[in-house]
């Protein structure tokens, strides 16, 4: 999440035709956002309730429930 305002260049690039990218670095983006990067949550570990916020500012996810997350690896098309 940002507290910027994203262009339509800024989502392509983030995209990246489906592959991850490190969206703290200011090459990440058409017109650097990294400095409005409010939350970045990268879903990697499936066996955890507990999401470390990338972005340094401490948001970590709580989540709940009786078995951890499924994730999915999956490219939408």
């Amino acid at each position: 999440m940002w507290i910027a305002k994203l262009s339509a260049t800024d989502v392509t690039k983030i995209y990246n035709s489906g592959t991850p990218i490190d969206l703290t670095l200011a090459s990440s983006y058409d017109s650097d956002k990294s400095s409005s990067l409010e939350v970045y949550w990268k879903m990697e570990n499936p066996w955890t309730f507990n999401i470390s916020d990338s972005s340094g500012n401490g948001h970590t996810l709580y989540l709940t429930g009786s078995s951890p997350p499924t994730f999915s690896s999956a490219v939408p098309s």
